[in-house]
């Protein structure tokens, strides 16, 4: 697992959310939007974004109802935001 990525988009409240979820035990995305009351397709858009992202990576996929279920887990302990991103912090 890697111990700091580069993110080069910022995190919204909900994909952070799903990070933190993802950090605590491997998980697919109905199991998260379950455990922070989100719908799982608007869970699922931000696990492929941090998918891409290189944040979060498959564990396994497993039949489930005639189609695949996807398990992930983040893949990093910390995230560093580019600076260029956040723009100038306040002194």
């Amino acid at each position: 697992m890697a111990t700091l990525d580069l993110v080069s988009a910022p995190l919204s409240p909900l994909r952070r959310a799903v990070l933190e979820a993802l950090s605590e035990a491997p998980a697919s995305a109905t199991e998260v939007a379950g455990a922070l009351g989100e719908s799982r397709q608007r869970v699922n858009y931000h696990v492929r974004a941090l998918e891409r992202e290189g944040l979060v990576e498959l564990v396994e996929e497993r039949a489930r109802r005639g189609c695949t279920e996807r398990v992930v887990r983040a893949s990093c302990h910390a995230v560093v935001v580019e600076p260029a991103v956040v723009g100038s912090m306040p002194e």
